[in-house]
């Protein structure tokens, strides 16, 4: 089964139509097919932090409760996707994950998060199943990774996500720094970096 879902490829549905589908607000579903024509828009992420801050509290109230629902629908089928993921055929899907993950860190909006409650099991089980991911991914994805490592471990402490969420965000983050540095950050830079922005910080705020 996991061989046959990732060797989806257009114009069938393929494993990031799947992820997307799943992270399509509820009430927002038949609009997606109605403008399925629509050009892309280019996003640049420069913000620290989301567009909500700049939402009337009744429409933050109302886009929370979406991001919830949306987030409950996706978490039922989740263990179903995520057995796919661990399979030895998801490390031909690992380069798009990580890619679609870059594209929204840091997240803009309420769906940016959702797609991370989403993708970050998913790419936790790519980077900890039982194949050999670290010995196909590409030298960009490997440079994406290591980029993502500062946010991942920022997301995996915050009691702003869900513990389910963290914990996967944790084990990404673990496994880049385990496997992931090889040839990229040989001198330990991300974890220099990981102690001085982020645990450091942490602890002194907590003392």
């Amino acid at each position: 089964v996991g061989k046959v879902f990732h060797s989806l490829s257009a114009p069938a549905p393929t494993p990031l139509d799947v992820i997307n589908e799943l992270c399509v607000p509820l009430d927002q579903e038949s609009l997606q097919y109605e403008n399925i024509s629509d050009p892309p828009k280019q996003v640049t992420r420069q913000l620290p932090v989301g567009m909500s801050h700049l939402q009337l509290p009744d429409s933050l109230a109302k886009d929370e409760e979406m991001k919830n629902a949306t987030i409950q629908r996706a978490y039922s089928v989740m263990p179903y996707l995520i057995e796919a993921y661990v399979c030895p055929p998801s490390t031909s899907s690992c380069d798009n994950l990580v890619a679609f993950v870059d594209q929204i860190l840091p997240p803009l909006s309420e769906l940016d998060e959702v797609k991370l409650y989403v993708a970050f099991p998913l790419l936790a089980a790519v980077l900890n199943g039982q194949n050999d991911v670290w010995k196909v991914v590409s030298p960009s994805t490997g440079e994406q990774l290591q980029s993502m490592t500062t946010y991942l471990a920022q997301f995996s402490m915050s009691e702003d996500h869900d513990s389910f969420s963290r914990s996967a965000a944790a084990s990404c983050l673990f496994a880049i720094l385990i496997h992931g540095g090889e040839g990229v950050d040989s001198g330990g830079e991300n974890i220099k970096n990981l102690l001085d922005i982020v645990v450091y910080p942490a602890v002194t705020e907590s003392v």
